[in-house]
């Protein structure tokens, strides 16, 4: 008698801000505070995280924009970047930590609450600084859902942060990165930025995009990178019947 075919095992990695949790101009006061902050106490600079481009990039990345437009070097930035990382976190953690504002965006709890029930493993990828974006996630009352995750103080690449992610829940439940095991894995990332896609090809994963963020039209997507497109696209998480049925759970 033949057996069933086993289902693959599936991880899902999620961005936070815009994806999870409400971003834009208003969103992350805190964040960018302590940011700029930071940019200020280490670099003498008087910036704004506004003034640069900054959805879908990693915290140096964003640092470094900031001090490029100010002429700083890319010696003088990144001599300095790890003092600056560790300063903005510790003004975050002592200034507004415990009183950032967050909004968990429509459909996010009930669809963790699913993929949890249906076995899938839930990791995050987040531009943010390590302590910062835990923290968020605990004010908002999801951290519960991820099993680890990767960040901005982990590496500037985000395509390098998920396969950072993978690579840690892969350590979690015992697999070596070499494994054949690793073969038997559907992975994907949802996020609500182009650079979130990029990461996703980059890393070799499929991406789930939302318009929840910085993308607004579903065309955005292809527009940007027309020799490929997201494995879905959704106007927001309240959609989770359809994504539920593309990932076949």
């Amino acid at each position: 008698m033949l057996q069933a075919a086993r289902r693959k095992a599936m991880l899902i990695t999620f961005d936070i801000d815009g994806t999870l949790l409400k971003g834009g101009e208003n969103a992350n006061t805190g964040h960018k505070r302590a940011i700029e902050w930071a940019v200020s106490k280490v670099w003498g600079v008087e910036a704004t995280v506004q003034s640069v481009k900054h959805g879908g990039l990693t915290d140096p990345i964003i640092i470094q924009n900031m001090l490029r437009k100010h002429g700083k070097s890319d010696q003088e930035i990144w001599g300095k970047m790890d003092q600056a990382l560790q300063m903005a976190t510790e003004y975050f953690e002592k200034t507004y930590a415990d009183n950032e504002p967050v909004t968990v965006l429509p459909g996010v709890h009930s669809l963790l609450d699913t993929l949890k029930q249906r076995g899938v493993y839930l990791a995050v990828v987040s531009g943010n600084l390590e302590s910062i974006g835990w923290k968020k996630l605990e004010r908002a009352q999801l951290r519960p859902y991820f099993m680890t995750g990767a960040f901005g103080s982990d590496h500037t690449s985000r395509g390098e942060l998920i396969r950072i992610a993978k690579r840690r829940v892969l350590q979690c439940c015992g697999v070596a990165a070499a494994d054949d095991d690793v073969l038997s894995w559907d992975i994907y990332h949802v996020g609500d930025t182009l650079e979130d896609m990029q990461a996703a090809k980059d890393a070799c994963v499929l991406g789930i995009g939302v318009l929840t963020g910085n993308v607004r039209q579903v065309e955005e997507f292809g527009e940007a990178h027309s020799s490929w497109w997201p494995f879905l696209v959704l106007p927001d998480l309240t959609h989770r019947e359809v994504l539920l049925a593309r990932l076949g759970i």
